[in-house]
């Protein structure tokens, strides 16, 4: 599964918007991802922006949402 997929179910799971690093917490507990980075946390969480940043690579489709305490990973549709 690629981080993008991971996410994409945990948010669907979930049903709300959530800190990039909260999604990338979950994600290696339950063991959807691997990762052999220094910093896997980062790693995902960089990744996900960048896709979604540039929209080639954003699928199942993510979107960020701007709040007072910071950026979170949504769903499009919400």
């Amino acid at each position: 599964m690629t981080f993008q997929e991971a996410a994409h179910k945990i948010l669907t799971g979930k049903g709300l918007h959530l800190d990039p690093k909260k999604i990338a917490d979950i994600a290696f507990q339950k063991g959807m991802v691997k990762s052999k980075a220094k910093d896997p946390t980062r790693s995902f969480v960089e990744t996900i922006k960048k896709n979604i940043r540039g929209n080639i690579y954003n699928v199942p489709e993510l979107a960020i949402i701007k709040t007072p305490n910071g950026k979170l990973i949504r769903l499009p549709e919400w």
